[in-house]
């Protein structure tokens, strides 16, 4: 037996030879969850493995070359793979976003609408989605039922914006408010993995 190989004791501590380094530690960590985001995908499971490997790519410029394989623990070739999966699946898109300016006009809209015309309520959902001034649309509960965020030129133009709106067939009424964005993150695996983080505590 080699004497410079480490040796597990019982309660699994090395007891003896060179301990693996921080960097080689973490080489090991990153490859077994690269390894089990891969089954996850297999299994369309939406697992923490996977959550966790996403946090590390979503929200900054993608890398590239040495910095990906580093970044996943793995060879640029499986690092290159395990991207590849990602994208074919849905998973992971690139996305480019322009940043607007202080000049530019953030307003959400409130709507009611009759719910009883399921026509209308279809093609007012459309004509959303074909408007550019629109980056956001959720239907939600309470007074209204959808809730908008939208980008103007001005407040002019926001407001003649909103008012053809009210003219929809669908639209029963509606609320238009200004807003200042303060912070906005593109992070949702970190997000859906930050509920096992004490409150306001951030790593």
């Amino acid at each position: 037996m080699d004497a410079r190989a480490p040796v597990r004791s019982s309660a699994g501590r090395f007891t003896g030879g060179a301990r693996p380094s921080e960097a080689e530690a973490f080489k090991r960590a990153t490859s077994a969850q690269a390894l089990a985001t891969m089954r996850a995908l297999e299994r369309k499971a939406p697992t923490r493995s996977l959550l966790a490997l996403l946090a590390r790519l979503e929200g900054a410029p993608l890398p590239s070359g040495e910095d990906l394989a580093d970044l996943l623990g793995l060879s640029r070739k499986a690092a290159y793979g395990v991207l590849t999966r990602l994208r074919q699946s849905g998973v992971l898109r690139t996305i480019m976003v322009a940043q607007p300016g202080d000049w530019v006009c953030e307003c959400v809209a409130y709507l009611r609408v009759w719910m009883t015309d399921k026509a209308a309520l279809a093609a007012l959902e459309r004509r959303l989605a074909r408007d550019p001034s629109v980056t956001v649309v959720a239907q939600i509960s309470g007074v209204h039922d959808y809730r908008l965020e939208a980008l103007h030129p001005d407040v002019a133009r926001a407001q003649a914006w909103f008012r053809n709106l009210l003219t929809d067939d669908a639209v029963a009424q509606g609320d238009l408010r200004f807003t200042r964005t303060v912070h906005k993150r593109f992070t949702t695996a970190a997000a859906l993995l930050a509920g096992d983080q004490e409150p306001g505590h951030a790593d």
